[in-house]
C-alpha cells in the first residue's frame, strides 16, 4: 500500500510530539530548514552521520576553526595481551538443564582493557574483560573436548566501534560492535566458529558484559531476571574485579560503555565521533582441551 500526495503547499502542525517511523526515508527540496525553538536538536545515527555541501556554500559549520580531521577525533580502547587476572565464563553446549537456572562455568585469564582519547590525554579508563570463548565438541562419559571460538585479528588490527544501546538482548546493558570498512565480518586467525567449522573470519564481535551478571531476562530457562554467568562465541566480556554471583559486573560494564559514550558525544560538528577500538594479538592461544565435568 501506498499514500500519495500531491500539493502545492502543505502545512503540519502537532501540538505535543510528531514521531515518523520508515524503512527508508528521502526528503528532496531546494531549502529544508530544521529549527528547535526551545531544546536542543539531536540527530543520532547507530553508524555514521554523512553531512556534505556540494555548493560553493556547502560548509557545514559557522565554526572558522573547525577541522575536517576533527571527525576522526575521539575515545579509543586498547584490549591488551596483558593478563590482570582471573575470571569465569558459561561453558557453551555443557547439559545444564539440570541445574535449573545454575551453569557450568570454566575459568579464563582477564585482560587489561584501557580506554584513552585521541586529542584529550585527561580521559583514561581502565577495565579488565576476557577474550577466550570456550565450546564443548563432545562429551565422553565425565570428560569434555572443548574448542576456544576466541578472535584473534588476522592482521589489520583497529576497528571501528559501533554503539549497541541493549545487548544481551532484553537487558540494561549496552555494548559496542567492532567493524572494520563498514562490515562487522573480520578477518581473524583459524578460530573455530559456533558450529564447530575451523574458519579465517568473524561476525558480530562485541565488548559487552561479562562474566557473572545480572540478566533481566533469562531466555536460557525460564525468561524471568536472574544472575547467569555469560557465554562467549568470540566476543570481550568486561568484567568486574571479584566477579561472582554476589557481585555481578553490570555497573562495571555501564559505567565503562556509559563513559565511552558521553565522551564521543563531545564533538560538536559531527554528533557522536568515532570510537576506535584496537586488539592487541596474542600469541599460542589455546585452541583444543579436555576438561572434567562436574556431573
Amino acid at each position: 500500500m501506498a499514500i500519495i500526495k500531491n500539493a502545492k503547499n502543505i502545512n503540519i502542525q502537532v501540538a505535543n510530539h510528531y514521531t515518523s517511523l520508515s524503512k527508508i526515508s528521502h526528503e528532496e527540496s531546494e531549502e529544508v530548514i530544521i529549527e528547535a525553538t526551545k531544546q536542543n536538536l539531536e540527530l543520532s545515527s547507530q553508524k555514521r552521520s554523512i553531512m556534505q555541501g556540494f555548493g560553493r556554500e556547502g560548509a557545514i559549520s559557522n565554526d572558522d576553526n573547525a577541522d575536517e580531521s576533527s571527525k576522526d577525533e575521539g575515545p579509543i580502547i586498547t584490549i591488551t595481551n596483558q593478563k590482570v587476572g582471573w575470571g569465569y565464563i558459561k561453558l557453551i553446549g555443557a547439559d545444564d538443564r539440570k541445574l535449573k537456572g545454575n551453569y557450568i562455568t570454566i575459568g579464563i585469564p582477564l585482560y587489561k582493557m584501557l580506554v584513552t582519547h585521541s586529542t584529550d590525554k585527561t580521559f583514561k579508563l581502565e577495565t579488565m574483560v576476557s577474550r577466550d570463548s570456550w565450546i564443548v565438541n563432545r562429551i565422553e562419559g565425565k570428560y569434555a573436548e572443548i574448542y576456544n571460538c576466541a578472535f584473534e585479528p588476522k592482521d589489520n588490527n583497529e576497528y571501528e566501534g559501533v554503539f549497541i544501546d541493549v545487548y544481551p538482548h532484553h537487558n540494561d546493558t549496552a555494548a559496542y560492535k567492532l567493524e572494520q570498512n563498514n562490515s562487522e565480518t573480520l578477518h581473524s586467525e583459524e578460530r573455530f566458529n559456533d558450529r564447530k567449522e575451523k574458519v579465517f573470519s568473524a561476525k558480530s564481535i562485541m565488548i559487552h558484559v561479562g562474566g557473572f551478571y545480572h540478566n533481566e531476562k533469562d531466555p536460557t530457562y525460564d525468561n524471568k531476571p536472574r544472575i547467569r554467568a555469560g557465554g562467549s562465541l568470540g566476543c570481550f566480556g568486561i568484567t568486574n574485579k571479584d566477579n561472582s554471583s554476589k557481585s555481578p559486573s553490570d555497573n562495571e560494564t555501564k559505567n565503562i560503555i556509559n563513559k565511552i559514550r558521553e565522551k564521543s558525544d563531545d564533538d560538536k560538528i559531527f554528533g557522536y565521533s568515532k570510537v576506535k577500538i584496537i586488539i592487541e594479538k596474542r600469541k599460542d592461544v589455546e585452541r583444543i582441551k579436555k576438561v572434567i565435568l562436574p556431573y
